[in-house]
């Protein structure tokens, strides 16, 4: 089985602090640009990840879900979490809801530049099926923008590049919902 080529990807959690440590940019290869994005080619169903609006007040604690559909046999993904640190200061990830992540599959060291690695791997090299609209983790924050203030919380490729595959070792069409969140 040539599966042992997707390894790499599990251990990038590992790396995530080398990962453009020397530069900051705000360039995600187009996947801010829009509400959805694709990335990779493939002749598959798109693997869409999905984040909810939400309006809010100054001093809020918001919960922002990260939902999935055609989640079909994936053996391994990675991806970048993004948001204004000036208008939503990240607390926590709870909620994790996918075999084999845990608090160790996140790249937690540039939480107060607005960005977060993701790095996960299916352990059992089978792929994980999940039925649309499941929620896989949860970001916390606090709202501490002005009041009139809004933030887009998007997936990007900085400082993880974006790369999702399935048991058949196919790299995935990726869509992506941002989320807006309003503070009032």
């Amino acid at each position: 089985m040539q599966v042992l080529k997707f390894l790499p990807l599990f251990f990038l959690s590992s790396l995530f602090a080398a990962c453009n440590s020397g530069s900051d940019t705000s360039q995600t290869n187009g996947t801010a640009a829009g509400n959805t994005a694709a990335a990779s080619p493939s002749d598959k169903k798109e693997l869409t990840f999905m984040l909810a609006d939400q309006t809010v007040s100054k001093g809020d604690t918001v919960y922002i879900e990260v939902t999935v559909r055609d989640f079909t046999n994936i053996l391994s993904m990675q991806y970048s979490f993004n948001w204004n640190p000036n208008v939503l200061k990240f607390i926590k990830l709870d909620k994790l809801n996918l075999k084999d992540l845990t608090i160790n599959n996140f790249g937690l060291n540039r939480t107060e530049q607005g960005k977060i690695g993701t790095s996960w791997f299916d352990l059992a090299v089978k792929g994980i099926s999940l039925p649309d609209g499941t929620p896989i983790y949860r970001v916390c924050f606090l709202a501490v923008g002005d009041p009139g203030s809004k933030d887009q919380v998007f997936f990007s490729s900085e400082p993880v590049v974006i790369e999702i595959s399935n048991s058949a070792e196919q790299l995935l069409n990726l869509a992506f919902k941002r989320a807006t969140i309003t503070i009032q």
